[in-house]
C-alpha cells in the first residue's frame, strides 16, 4: 500500500493511463460475402483478445486467432469457399465495439482472394496468397493475416 495520499494518487494515475492504452480486439467471420456485419445470424467464429489498441490492426487480429483465451465455437471448424472476417476494437470500459476492417475472403483451388475495407475511411486493399492444404475459415483467417502482417 502507498504511504500517503499523494503516492495513491501517483498510483491511481498510472493505473488510469495503463488501462486507457488496453483494449479488446475481436474477429468474427460468417459465412458468404458481406459488406457489413450481418445482424440476426450467428458468425461461424468469434475470437477476442486483450491487447493494447496501439498495436497495429493486423498484429491485434492475430493474437486474436492465436491465443486461445476467447473462442467460439470450439472446433472442428467448417470449410467454406467463401466468408467474411469482422476485427473490431473495444475499448477498456465501453461495451460498444468499434469496427476497425471489414476482410472478404474467397479460397479457390491453391489460392485466397482477399479484400480489405477499413471502416477509418482508408482506401481499400485487394490481394492473393497462396491457400496450402489445411483450409478450415480458421486455418484461412490465420494465413490472411499472416499475409496481411507482411504487407
Amino acid at each position: 500500500m502507498p504511504d500517503d495520499d499523494r503516492d495513491y494518487e501517483r498510483l491511481r494515475e498510472v493505473a488510469q493511463a495503463w488501462t486507457a492504452q488496453c483494449s479488446r480486439t475481436s474477429v468474427k467471420m460468417y459465412e458468404g460475402e458481406h459488406g457489413t456485419e450481418p445482424s440476426g445470424v450467428a458468425p461461424l467464429y468469434t475470437a477476442a483478445a486483450e491487447i493494447d489498441s496501439r498495436k497495429h490492426l493486423w498484429v491485434r487480429a492475430s493474437k486474436a486467432l492465436h491465443e486461445h483465451g476467447y473462442e467460439w465455437p470450439l472446433g472442428p471448424y467448417p470449410e467454406f469457399r467463401t466468408h467474411t472476417m469482422f476485427v473490431s476494437r473495444q475499448p477498456a470500459g465501453y461495451a460498444q465495439l468499434v469496427p476497425e476492417a471489414c476482410v472478404q475472403i474467397q479460397a479457390k483451388d491453391d489460392f485466397i482472394r482477399i479484400r480489405i475495407m477499413y471502416e477509418s475511411g482508408k482506401e481499400s486493399e485487394s490481394g492473393t496468397t497462396h491457400a496450402g492444404k489445411r483450409n478450415s475459415v480458421v486455418d484461412i483467417a490465420k494465413k490472411v493475416i499472416a499475409y496481411l502482417r507482411k504487407r
